[in-house]
């Protein structure tokens, strides 16, 4: 993850000698300069990240859904760093779109069609969740990385695009959350937004699906500005207490753009 952390301790003589001391170790290293035996291993030159371009007209449904998160989600990330340093450290937006990056590379490169192939789409978001994990950091990544592996595991087994499927595949994700980082509906996380957005489609499942997502989208984006009412119950947010309360929660505000650009791409 990006940051820095700063640690401030009262320091007197003794502690300053040791924390002088020279020593070598894969997470510090204080190396004086009457001990050259002990010289830090040569930093490699700090890798740029590669430019994602914008989805061209070849790009397959998967990953074109997933540039157009991306596209959304980066149009957001200041306000999305400025909810989570409300009682978290601030790195939300700029982990997501991170994450987001590595998942549309990865989708673009797995997604083998044809495009009316659930099966395409599901293999090219297993490769996009396991990217976007590995990306983004923290636990944030990890959640929407197993939304995307979670949602690819249902479609790679289908033969046909359906609503009925893609709830499968919303409720497939919602039970894997809890399972993974142990919250709740009501803990005020993402799963307050994805909930609804899960119910909302299986209401829907014999509507057609165009019109079924925008509406469970509509439901996901509705209950992300409510947990402005919630307190935090889990994390490092349910550690500072209240002052999370009146403030969205982050993961959930970062949900509803996800699941409103995959609606636009299914209505156009």
């Amino acid at each position: 993850m990006a940051g820095v952390s700063l640690s401030v301790m009262l320091l007197d003589d003794e502690l300053a000698a040791l924390y002088d001391a020279p020593c070598g170790t894969p997470a510090f290293r204080s190396v004086p300069a009457d001990h050259g035996d002990l010289r830090p291993a040569e930093s490699a030159p700090a890798a740029s990240a590669a430019p994602v371009r914008t989805s061209p007209a070849t790009d397959l449904p998967a990953t074109a859904a997933l540039q157009a998160a991306l596209d959304l989600i980066t149009a957001n990330e200041d306000e999305l760093g400025r909810l989570d340093a409300v009682a978290g450290d601030g790195d939300h937006g700029i982990g997501i779109v991170r994450g987001l990056r590595a998942a549309v590379a990865a989708a673009r490169t797995a997604e083998p069609g044809p495009a009316a192939d659930p099966r395409s789409a599901g293999a090219a978001l297993l490769a996009a969740g396991l990217a976007l994990a590995d990306a983004s950091g923290g636990a944030s990544g990890a959640l929407y990385g197993t939304l995307l592996a979670e949602t690819g595991a249902v479609l790679a087994k289908a033969d046909a695009y359906c609503t009925a499927l893609l709830a499968d595949a919303a409720e497939a994700a919602q039970r894997a959350v809890p399972d993974l980082g142990g919250a709740r509906v009501g803990d005020k996380t993402l799963l307050d937004a994805l909930d609804p957005f899960r119910a909302e489609l299986r209401a829907r499942a014999a509507a057609p699906l165009p019109g079924a997502w925008k509406a469970a989208a509509r439901s996901a984006t509705r209950a992300a500005s409510a947990t402005a009412d919630l307190t935090p119950s889990r994390g490092r947010a349910a550690r500072m207490g209240s002052l999370g309360h009146g403030h969205p929660d982050a993961g959930a505000v970062s949900l509803s753009p996800l699941l409103t650009a995959v609606g636009d791409q299914l209505n156009g």
